[in-house]
């Protein structure tokens, strides 16, 4: 399923479909975070895994009280998740102060990672904090992590489902009725590796 993932990612990002592949990429901190800490909380699992392989190495060590820009941590990711799939986005806990808004660069994911700035007139208690991430720049990082990570760990990952071509589809399709042919039970079993014999 990652491989799939990280697959399809990669392919919408080439025709520039980056909602797509940035939906996709914010599920796969939560589809490994539950292969590596099942008994978490969503939320939980997605910010200690990214944190782990991926948010401690963009940190630069730096304790954040509310005078440093936050950076690309788990919990700023996760936030970000909420805003582009619920459009909710409460506090972050990173700063003392909220960041109010994200900006999504569209884009090929040369020209930068993110940055953070504030807008508004801060003497009239009037401005956003905001933060602008390229999403290529996201998708790639999150899909080079992941597909690492599966590599690594393959025995955690159990698949609730198993994928069939259209044209290997059709064809069992037709050969299910076939005396000595295998039909389309036998390929989703062979297929998904589900190990069911006659007595199941």
């Amino acid at each position: 399923m990652i491989l799939k993932y990280v697959e399809d990612i990669r392919s919408s990002l080439k025709n520039k479909c980056y909602f797509a592949a940035l939906s996709l990429s914010l599920d796969l901190p939560d589809i490994c975070g539950y292969a590596e800490y099942p008994h978490k909380t969503k939320e939980d699992r997605f910010i200690t895994w990214y944190d782990e392989y991926i948010g401690k190495y963009l940190s630069k060590e730096t304790e954040y009280d509310g005078t440093h820009d936050p950076w690309m941590s788990g919990r700023i990711v996760y936030e970000l998740r909420e805003a582009f799939l619920y459009g909710d986005q409460s506090d972050t806990k990173e700063t003392s102060e909220r960041l109010n808004k994200f900006v999504l660069i569209l884009g090929d994911g040369t020209t930068l990672t993110h940055l953070t700035f504030n807008a508004g007139v801060p003497e009239k208690g009037s401005y956003y904090k905001m933060m602008a991430i390229d999403v290529t720049y996201l998708c790639d990082m999150i899909c080079n992590c992941a597909e690492w990570y599966y590599d690594a760990n393959k025995d955690k990952f159990k698949e609730g489902y198993t994928t069939v071509d259209q044209k290997d589809l059709d064809i069992c399709l037709a050969m299910d009725n076939s005396e000595g042919k295998k039909g389309m039970f036998d390929l989703i079993t062979d297929n998904g590796k589900m190990g069911l014999t006659d007595k199941d």
